[in-house]
């Protein structure tokens, strides 16, 4: 590695930046390579997990690559969108058809680790309504125990009666299921040998809360409108709920105790 030009390609960045705080992009294009843009955007997107960066500035032209250095909402804009179809292997346009995402709580809170028990399989029945409704191409799982795999598993019924959906997976962190009882992990690996598309926001844990809400948000970032399953207690449903609240997600309650719509 040529250390000399990596410092000053970092020199460059960090010019080009300040450059463009206080001048147009026709005047940055006269002192600074597009490289240098291209540059700057994966220092921009390098909080980035799910994904490494590269393919997406690459598939950039010069032209968009100026418009998203010089514009950090744009650039958020443009990298959703592209990973929208990493994540779902769907393009964008297919994406406002509705990619729809589930929160809930898990088997303690609502009707225990039997997922044959009658309410579990209400409560598929009516995500299975949900998704048709919505004229879903995608449903996206954070997996786990609970609400999560039975949203999964109304998603696998639906594929398998000839609807096209897509069935995407977003996981925390690597070995998730690890310390599960051996049922559930046997379950959890039949999911994801069945899903069209399996993520990880993260490759290893950073501590377990912080782990959780980064893949809730991370889903959240991914779909057009969220199920909820919440029975209205503080707990990392109502975070991601909020989350999501806070991005204009569309969301669509289901009582708990009824299993039906609010």
């Amino acid at each position: 590695m040529d250390f000399k030009k990596v410092m000053q390609n970092m020199r460059e960045r960090r010019e080009l930046s300040g450059f463009l705080e206080n001048h147009c992009i026709g005047e940055a294009k006269e002192m600074f390579s597009a490289e240098v843009a291209r540059g700057l955007i994966k220092d921009k997107l390098s909080h980035n997990e799910i994904f490494k960066t590269n393919g997406f500035v690459q598939s950039l032209e010069d032209d968009i690559v100026w418009e998203l250095a010089s514009s950090t909402e744009k650039l958020v804009k443009c990298w959703q969108n592209y990973n929208t179809g990493l994540l779902t292997g769907i393009t964008a346009e297919d994406a406002q058809a509705g990619i729809i995402g589930v929160t809930g709580h898990r088997p303690e809170k609502l009707y225990g680790y039997d997922l044959t028990e009658p309410r579990w399989i209400k409560l598929k029945e009516l995500f299975k309504k949900v998704l048709l409704k919505e004229k879903a191409t995608a449903g996206v799982t954070g997996m786990a125990l609970g609400t999560d795999q039975v949203f999964a598993m109304s998603v696998m019924e639906l594929k398998e009666q000839g609807y096209d959906i897509k069935l995407v997976t977003m996981l925390p962190f690597k070995k998730y299921s690890c310390k599960w009882p051996m049922e559930a992990q046997i379950l959890f690996k039949n999911i994801l040998d069945k899903a069209d598309r399996i993520n990880y926001v993260s490759s290893e844990l950073q501590g377990v809360g912080h782990s959780l809400q980064k893949r809730n948000e991370a889903l959240v970032d991914t779909v057009r409108k969220l199920i909820c399953v919440w029975d209205g207690s503080a707990s990392g449903t109502k975070n991601c709920i909020e989350y999501a609240d806070s991005k204009g997600v569309g969301l669509i309650p289901v009582n708990p105790k009824t299993i039906e719509l609010f």
